[in-house]
């Protein structure tokens, strides 16, 4: 059995967590932790992570890959709820 450099559930989803205040780790935390631990796991071996949006913030301002690939989902009529942003 593969062992983990992080040990507990809750190891896991504090490191996907990034910029997060309590509050926003209260919020998503226990929606994280609904997911099999080996695929959160999984997910931040390859970098991912979980930014939340704060007051006037846009997705592009925080995403990377948004800017580079020129999507401009702030600018959708319909703006998406609980976008996961690569």
């Amino acid at each position: 059995m593969r062992s983990s450099i992080l040990s507990r559930p809750s190891d896991v989803v504090s490191a996907l967590l990034v910029d997060a205040s309590d509050c926003d780790r209260a919020t998503i935390a226990p929606h994280l932790s609904a997911y099999p631990t080996p695929l959160l796991e999984r997910l931040v071996a390859t970098g991912c992570r979980v930014r939340p949006l704060h007051d006037g913030e846009r997705y592009r301002d925080v995403s990377p890959a948004l800017r580079r690939l020129g999507v401009d989902v702030d600018g959708w009529p319909v703006p998406p709820a609980g976008l996961f942003v690569v």
